[in-house]
């Protein structure tokens, strides 16, 4: 309660939250995290209080993969529902202003939420699926990261296909490429020289923060049985990804800042499975834990 009514001294009464809030926030039995006056504070001070209450645990004057685990302590361990009822969170926390489901692969079709789930993926627009950003194969189709909604999104049937399993990267010549720019080819990031699938620029950031969260999430399972290896982790780092993917994640989240629909889409897939990306909800956060000098 004293370090609630702290953090509304900080605030002010210019500050970003209303009187009201502010003394709901200040008879709160829980306790603010550590760290005020940093990047990560200021972040904190301007959620919702029931926000704040969430990540209350965190203690934010840590870095690296010791912030990381911090975090993990509160977003894990998902009330995740089963895969064949993700369509029913879509319908909640996918679709654009206009009704139409977003596509992170393809602009070729616009599908409703009722409509457009198939198995049909002769060509790019027959339907959607339910896609694994991070393949299910290297994680042996575990529960409950299967279902998680953050890292499962809506995305061409026919693109997922041509995905197949490969990592994301960078490609300059390629191979297949889709309606909305992602590639198929060799990667050309440093690093590592395989077949990648490059998405487009607008869902650049949205990929490098569903990795974030689920290396967080998931860093006491990640590598243990029935896991596979897989380019962009690396289960050896307390960070959970390699160094070159570390690298390029934090460019495309730079590149591609968190946006108004990834701020709605994770609301309303915490008021479904319990649990928040912390990398949407702290835009400085991937820089303080993946870009720490004492990060690896």
């Amino acid at each position: 309660m004293i370090c609630k009514i702290v953090l509304t001294h900080l605030v002010g009464s210019g500050g970003n939250e209303p009187s009201s809030s502010t003394s709901s926030s200040s008879s709160s039995s829980s306790s603010s995290p550590s760290g005020e006056g940093s990047s990560l504070e200021e972040e904190f001070l301007s959620l919702t209080p029931a926000t704040q209450e969430y990540y209350s645990e965190v203690h934010l004057a840590l870095s690296g993969s010791e912030l990381k685990s911090s975090f993990a302590a509160t977003i894990a361990d998902p009330a995740v529902i089963s895969y064949s009822r993700l369509m029913e969170v879509y319908e909640k926390s996918d679709v654009d202003p206009e009704g139409y489901l977003y596509d992170i692969y393809s602009d070729a079709f616009r599908h409703a939420p009722s409509e457009g789930w198939s198995g049909n993926n002769a060509k790019e627009g027959d339907g959607l699926n339910r896609e694994h950003v991070i393949p299910k194969s290297y994680f042996g189709s575990l529960s409950p990261m299967y279902s998680d909604a953050y890292s499962v999104v809506p995305a061409d049937g026919y693109s997922n296909l041509r995905r197949s399993n490969y990592p994301y990267g960078e490609v300059l010549d390629a191979t297949y490429e889709t309606s909305n720019g992602s590639k198929l080819g060799s990667n050309v990031y440093p690093g590592y020289s395989g077949t990648v699938f490059e998405v487009g620029d607008e869902w650049k950031g949205d990929i490098a923060r569903i990795h974030f969260y689920f290396v967080t999430c998931y860093e006491a399972e990640m590598g243990s049985s029935g896991w596979e290896e897989y380019a962009l982790f690396d289960y050896s780092s307390p960070l959970g990804l390699s160094s070159w993917a570390t690298d390029m994640f934090l460019e495309w989240a730079r590149e591609d800042p968190i946006s108004d629909r990834e701020r709605e889409r994770n609301e309303k897939v915490f008021g479904v499975q319990g649990n928040r990306n912390p990398y949407v909800d702290f835009p400085t956060l991937a820089e303080e834990v993946f870009g720490a000098a004492d990060a690896a």
